[in-house]
């Protein structure tokens, strides 16, 4: 396998804030399904945000005084008052439109959302780079940090013959090599075609969600039909309810009591796969219970927050003071503290300091996509880290979502939710790609079956 050393030039830039563009109009981070925006602007005082806008800004026409009413058949009633705000900055009446439930306060952040979208569109969002394809693969960590191996040859060749298995169709409708990226530096064979690894039921599986997802329940679960395609193998498969709005501390002392509630005496190996923050949550877990740990031999990271997300840096005031307060009752509070897990400054000082446990295998699938192929919700924070690179899925950097020492399994072309959740089938419009050029989603069960026997393989090498 091939080695990116930590020495690498690639891997020493140093974390910074995402650039103003135009700091009258900012988008707010969205790290779950679909909830909420807002035009901000930064005040004087650094991280402070108000909800203002300027005085002719584009909203001034925007903003319906009766209220509206989505399909009631799609979206439930949940209850509680909502209102989504436009106030412009010379203090002329506020616009608000008001709904009863909470179920359409997130369909109304949408609205607004979209409606934004366009905005941007129409003028106010810089030129589109295209993601870089020739530059070798880079991981962004910090000095000393362990190598990251290279092995998604072998890891396309699981991936592609799961896919080609299922059905003609299947494959027809996601031709392997474009949902897989093969960046300039990734070998284009590994000798002769090897056999599938056998499947091992004795692996037990957990799977972490990421932020937010209490909030969405039946839609933040990550990989449900992959979940219940393993089951049907035999394996034991569970998902660990951790709590969307806290910290990884918080959230890894869960994990730690859901193991020990299903821990089998005689089931020492686990197998734990982390999507999005949850892989954070999973690694300070490993770090803060190590006892625990024991039984863990391998950690998956699907779309990972290793690094954290720059978007997070920049919004935690704007989360803080205005967001928070409009998320669903049904989404425990917890402590608070989300965005402080995914800011990218606080996670990578987290992981400089906290060696991770030498016994566990690690593997990373990174994602990023174009624009053509992302959410309309998501495009607007994809503009915003394309400014960084381009190569982002609309939440995380690529090169943000490699765990020091793992193994780099590939670059799925997909965007920050399709990769792990049903959100272009729950959203048929908002989550799906303004393009409508992409409207079938990521074979998302191939995906966990083809981590899970990649992961198999490679602890039967080391005699695991």
């Amino acid at each position: 396998m091939r080695e990116y050393g930590a020495a690498g030039a690639p891997h020493r830039r140093r974390p910074h804030p995402l650039p103003d563009a135009n700091p009258d109009l900012r988008p707010a981070p969205v790290f779950g399904p679909p909830t909420a925006y807002v035009g901000s602007t930064r005040e004087d005082n650094g991280r402070d945000f108000v909800t203002r806008m300027p005085p002719e800004g584009p909203f001034r026409h925007i903003g319906a005084r009766r209220s509206i009413d989505p399909p009631t058949d799609s979206i439930p009633d949940a209850g509680g008052p909502a209102a989504c705000r436009v106030v412009s900055e010379s203090g002329t009446r506020a616009r608000s439109i008001r709904m009863t439930t909470i179920a359409r306060t997130n369909y109304l952040s949408l609205v607004c959302t979209a409606a934004l979208a366009a905005v941007l569109a129409a003028g106010c969002s810089p030129k589109r780079p295209m993601p870089d394809l020739e530059t070798p693969a880079q991981v962004l960590t910090f000095v000393e940090a362990p190598p990251v191996r290279d092995g998604r040859p072998r890891f396309r060749q699981i991936f592609c013959s799961l896919l080609a298995g299922r059905s003609e169709a299947s494959s027809q409708r996601h031709p392997c090599a474009s949902l897989l990226w093969r960046l300039g530096d990734e070998e284009k064979t590994i000798g002769s075609r090897s056999p599938l690894p056998p499947h091992d039921p004795g692996l037990k599986v957990y799977i972490v969600p990421g932020a937010f997802s209490d909030c969405f329940p039946g839609l933040g679960a990550p990989f449900q039909k992959g979940v219940d395609h393993l089951r049907g193998l035999g394996y034991q498969v569970e998902t660990i309810a951790v709590e969307g709005r806290s910290g990884s501390e918080h959230d890894a002392a869960l994990i730690a009591g859901a193991l020990a509630r299903a821990s089998d005496p005689k089931a020492d190996r686990q197998l734990l796969v982390g999507y999005s923050k949850g892989v954070t949550d999973i690694l300070h877990f490993l770090v803060a219970f190590p006892e625990s740990a024991k039984q863990v031999a391998a950690v998956v990271s699907v779309a990972g927050a290793v690094n954290g997300s720059p978007l997070a840096d920049e919004y935690s005031g704007l989360y803080e003071g205005w967001l928070a307060d409009v998320l669903p009752s049904r989404c425990p509070p917890g402590d608070k503290k989300v965005l402080v897990s995914l800011s990218r400054r606080s996670q990578m000082a987290w992981l400089a300091g906290h060696a991770l446990p030498r016994h566990v295998a690690y593997f990373s699938l990174a994602t990023f996509t174009d624009r053509s192929n992302m959410a309309r919700v998501l495009g607007l924070t994809y503009d915003r880290l394309a400014q960084i690179d381009p190569r982002n899925d609309g939440q995380l950097v690529y090169s943000d979502q490699v765990i020091p020492g793992s193994t780099l399994l590939g670059f799925a072309n997909t965007d920050h939710w399709d990769i792990a959740l049903p959100v272009r089938q729950a959203y048929p419009f908002w989550g799906r790609p303004a393009s409508g050029a992409h409207t079938t989603e990521f074979p998302k069960d191939v995906l966990l079956e083809a981590l899970v026997l990649y992961a198999i393989e490679q602890l039967q090498h080391k005699g695991r």
